[in-house]
């Protein structure tokens, strides 16, 4: 009796799933994904942002450029990442 509850135990703890080490697999496609669209929203914003990537206004330049932003949602969409603070 005891032999058979060690064996179901053993099959069962093999059929557990390990915790990955990335608690969200899609996560680490992140930046790749990002720097993948970022080229493809470059090509078809030429006219519309500066060499920067931003929109032509007075002001202080930011650090993250407008086109950046865009793509950074689109990303966050295209992974299915529904809230900002999932993103970060």
């Amino acid at each position: 009796m005891i032999y058979k509850k060690l064996h179901i135990s053993l099959i069962f703890s093999n059929l557990l799933k390990f915790k990955p080490l990335i608690t969200n697999p899609r996560m680490y496609n992140l930046y790749t994904k990002f720097v993948k669209i970022l080229e493809i929203c470059k090509q078809f914003s030429q006219n519309l942002v500066n060499e920067q990537g931003n929109i032509t206004r007075r002001g202080p330049m930011p650090k993250f450029s407008d086109l950046e932003v865009v793509v950074l949602s689109l990303t966050a969409e295209s992974e299915s990442i529904d809230s900002e603070k999932m993103a970060f």
